[in-house]
């Protein structure tokens, strides 16, 4: 750290021992690249002691440290704790997250799931009855709803759709229940008068 400081601080150093009134651009130019090149080289050690740290963990440590280093991993823990946007977690969600991010075992866990089998957490986040996959789809449902009001007109989510009078589809899977329902409808996506029908 301190062989960082002299290369970044020398230049204005220098300035300050010939008693320079001013702040040369080619100074504040020297400066800038000893910060980028202090910055790559610090960079490199990190990759460095990553990599021979990562071949001494276990497969799941692994996946958690390549889930961690990912961009954008590491947001929720500076955001500020906003009711409105859900950021407030409580002490109990806090504790799951950072043990969910470095691989620790979560504790106060139930033996059984409802659907009988072993409660695990790969089990819990791909369950029906869990309901966590409905929360992730109606996370994706809200944001493009959210995005498409911006753009669109008549903007709806899971508007029900017309009831059928006789008529066949070719799929099997298609819902042909009365109330049966979309997850998001828009106006004027395409064109102005054209109505586009999502499913999520």
């Amino acid at each position: 750290m301190f062989d960082s400081s002299q290369q970044i601080t020398g230049p204005l150093t220098a300035l300050i021992l010939q008693q320079h009134q001013t702040y040369p651009s080619r100074v504040e130019n020297e400066q800038t690249t000893a910060v980028n090149k202090v910055k790559a080289q610090r960079r490199r050690k990190q990759n460095a002691e990553a990599a021979l740290l990562r071949k001494n963990l276990s497969t799941d440590l692994q996946k958690s440290m390549d889930c961690g280093s990912e961009k954008g991993a590491s947001s929720w823990l500076g955001v500020l704790p906003l009711t409105e946007h859900g950021f407030n977690l409580h002490k109990g969600a806090f504790r799951d997250a950072l043990s969910l991010r470095y691989g620790w075992k979560l504790t106060h866990l139930p033996g059984n799931c409802v659907c009988g089998k072993h409660f695990m957490v790969e089990h819990a986040l791909s369950c029906v009855h869990g309901g966590f996959p409905s929360l992730r789809h109606n996370d994706v449902r809200d944001i493009t709803a959210n995005l498409l009001a911006e753009v669109c007109h008549n903007v709806a989510v899971e508007p029900d759709l017309q009831i059928l009078s006789g008529e066949q589809f070719q799929h099997r899977t298609a819902n042909t229940e009365d109330g049966a329902r979309l997850d998001v409808h828009a106006q004027g996506f395409w064109g102005t008068s054209t109505r586009v029908h999502s499913s999520i």
